[in-house]
């Protein structure tokens, strides 16, 4: 089972307009010594949508702006999820069951 080790939080909040646009972040360390970190903020000039790369042993799973969740192992092929917004119930049981 994985454990957490240390939580990080950190909450922002700028205004522009006179409407409030938050920002956090988060870090988190297990007990094994990876580092999960996640931001989000709506205290952006250009909305960019679902943009994030995880890093795992054997892959690293990225998506950017308007392209497809993607997964590049390091000791085969690169694996398309499609796009993050398309089918989402099917891209689920693509995840969890293997091909």
């Amino acid at each position: 089972m994985l454990r957490t080790a240390s939580t990080e939080v950190a909450e922002y909040e700028a205004h522009e307009d006179h409407r409030p646009a938050r920002t956090a972040a988060l870090r988190v360390r297990t007990s094994r010594g990876a580092e999960l970190l996640f931001y989000v903020s709506h205290a952006v000039s250009e909305e960019t949508g679902p943009v994030f790369t995880f890093g795992f042993e054997r892959a690293q799973v990225r998506c950017s702006r308007g392209g497809e969740i993607v997964a590049d192992f390091r000791e085969g092929p690169i694996r398309s999820y499609g796009l993050p917004d398309a089918e989402p119930r099917r891209k689920l049981w693509d995840a969890a069951l293997p091909t």
